[in-house]
């Protein structure tokens, strides 16, 4: 996990820099804000895999071999890192999305911190904060990812759930294996980030990581992975897993008039993509009326308005089960 402790050492030492890197070994990297408990921690263990929460936000992520980071560590009055933190997003994706190019890949921004391809999958994430006066931003690129692994990091209320969570990853993840005919090897992509970041920065020159900053990395990696670290007062609501940015998966159970219901639910772009309900017989018309239909509580109500449903389930309460609310 030093992979992932370098900039966090290098702002609290003051160091700036862009340090480029692949880990050696897999590991599960909560967001600043992520509950804990949205990792099945008990896999985690059987498979090996170290759970640490970092200082930067975005979602839970798991990382390792065949992903090179990038980390740029730069003074707060940088005049890369002034102005809305979705302009200093946009400022600095300029350089992964050249290195992308440089490897054969048209890959886009898609705000707030995606990069994605042409046909929308996300292929990097992204996070930044502020530690120590110093801005920090990270991604990654995506040379390989392993989607039957990062599904079972998730933790599903069911088999059904766990389904749905790997189907959405495979739908609308990728990675370079996936689109090119011949994935570039490490050296190739840090040359590609290194050359990319110096045309929208300024010319960059390697550098031996200080002594003090290796040290300090080094001790927060059992710090980061403390359960200190990773129990925080007031987490992010679980509701809904997001697999990108602007989709998400969600589960909701409830209980209408006595019947104990479960719904499976695909959000894209803040609208009903998929949508499955245990527990009641509908009809494949009202199935089909939520289908695109905008997540909010009105519009949902208003779709299964004149659509039948079942005797003592009202269209208000199982509107107000679908989007999150018993």
């Amino acid at each position: 996990m030093r992979a992932i402790t370098y900039f966090h050492a290098m702002a609290e030492l003051g160091v700036e820099g862009l340090v480029l890197l692949e880990p050696a070994t897999a590991f599960v990297s909560l967001g600043y804000f992520d509950d804990p408990e949205a990792v099945d921690r008990d896999f985690c263990r059987r498979a090996g895999l170290p759970v640490m929460r970092r200082s930067l936000g975005g979602g839970t992520v798991l990382l390792g071999p065949g992903q090179v980071f990038y980390q740029l560590v730069v003074k707060r009055g940088n005049a890369h890192v002034r102005g809305m933190i979705s302009d200093i997003f946009r400022r600095l994706s300029e350089a992964p999305i050249a290195a992308y190019g440089r490897l054969g890949l048209d890959v886009h921004y898609r705000p707030i911190n995606d990069l994605v391809t042409s046909d929308g999958r996300k292929i990097s994430g992204q996070g930044a904060g502020e530690i120590n006066g110093y801005f920090c931003y990270a991604g990654n690129i995506l040379c390989n990812f392993d989607v039957d692994v990062m599904h079972r990091v998730l933790r599903a209320e069911n088999e059904r759930h766990r389904v749905q969570i790997l189907n959405a990853l495979r739908d609308n993840m990728s990675w370079l294996s996936r689109e090119l005919e011949e994935c570039p090897d490490t050296r190739t992509v840090i040359d590609a980030l290194r050359t990319s970041f110096s045309s929208l920065l300024a010319p960059l020159h390697e550098q031996t990581l200080p002594d003090a900053v290796a040290a300090l990395a080094h001790h927060l990696e059992s710090e980061l992975v403390s359960e200190n670290a990773l129990t925080i007062d007031h987490p992010r609501p679980r509701g809904a897993i997001k697999i990108r940015e602007g989709v998400y998966v969600r589960h909701e159970r409830g209980c209408i008039s006595g019947r104990e219901i479960e719904v499976y639910i695909d959000v894209a772009e803040h609208r009903i993509a998929a949508i499955a309900i245990e527990g009641i017989d509908l009809s494949d018309g009202t199935v089909r009326a939520l289908q695109d239909v905008s997540f909010t509580f009105a519009d949902v109500s208003r779709a299964l308005a004149t659509a039948p449903l079942p005797g003592n389930v009202s269209a208000e309460d199982l509107a107000r089960l679908i989007v999150g609310g018993t």
